[in-house]
């Protein structure tokens, strides 16, 4: 089937966050974001599909997929919606309001505080995927985890975890403090990390925005401030990365039952 003037209309709005709030739908582009989307469970409205950009793989996997969501697309109309170089020909629109509902089995929250860059985000979703971090709350201020930037930049992992972006993040972490999480904000003045409490079942991790760090607002909730030891010579990390490393020394200390262990330093 040929895609509608009207359907393409829309796949172009999508690549604004005020189109994708609208139609409340996202575009994913290429591939692996497709398969990955897949995997974890979300059913896209639609495939778009340029068999002249289609390499063998392209194929193999279209062929898989359901013909009645298939639409054809022309090279031309395909690059107004997606201009990058990595749709390989193949485009899912998808519904906001068919994600698949998780439950975290480690109790482990990430909370992001005003990230701005698309490209840091998703980033720092893709390793909140690899490190447990199941449930991801986001405040207002930060950047759309929709768009197609950060879906790429988080290579379809962040379709692995439940996101939610709130327009009070302090209201929801103080929430998570009444179920029972232990707040740690990532901070350049806070203990260092290693040396956190141990025998904590549910901990919320809080990182803040590139250029500011957490609010004062956020640290006031923190039951924990932590940093990360860097050399003197190091100014500091950046957020991608300094999170990285904060998600992994949390989650690596994190014993088979499910609670915080003080790790031996020899």
């Amino acid at each position: 089937m040929e895609l509608s003037a009207r359907n393409l209309s829309i796949l172009v709005r999508l690549k604004s966050r005020k189109g994708r709030h609208k139609h409340r739908a996202f575009v994913v582009s290429g591939i692996r974001a497709v398969s990955e989307l897949i995997a974890a469970g979300w059913k896209p409205e639609l495939y778009a599909v340029a068999g002249s950009e289609l390499t063998d793989t392209g194929r193999q996997f279209v062929a898989k997929l359901n013909p009645k969501t298939i639409y054809d697309i022309t090279a031309r109309d395909l690059k107004k919606v997606d201009s990058s170089k990595t749709s390989q020909g193949l485009i899912a629109m998808v519904s906001y309001d068919n994600p698949v509902k998780r439950n975290s089995t480690r109790n482990l929250v990430l909370a992001l505080d005003d990230i701005s860059d698309p490209s840091n985000l998703g980033s720092i979703l893709r390793s909140a995927h690899a490190f447990g971090f199941g449930n991801v709350v986001m405040g207002a201020a930060t950047c759309d985890p929709f768009s197609p930037k950060v879906i790429r930049a988080a290579a379809g992992m962040l379709f692995h975890l439940d996101l939610k972006q709130v327009t009070d993040l302090t209201a929801a972490i103080m929430e998570l403090r009444d179920s029972g999480y232990s707040i740690l904000g990532a901070d350049m003045d806070g203990s260092d990390i290693n040396s956190s409490p141990d025998g904590l079942d549910k901990i919320c991790l809080v990182v803040g925005n590139e250029a500011f760090g957490i609010s004062h607002e956020i640290a006031a909730l923190c039951d924990t401030l932590v940093r990360i030891p860097i050399s003197d010579k190091c100014e500091s990390l950046s957020a991608p990365v300094a999170a990285a490393i904060a998600m992994y020394e949390v989650s690596k200390n994190i014993d088979a039952h499910g609670k915080t262990v003080q790790q031996k330093v020899s």
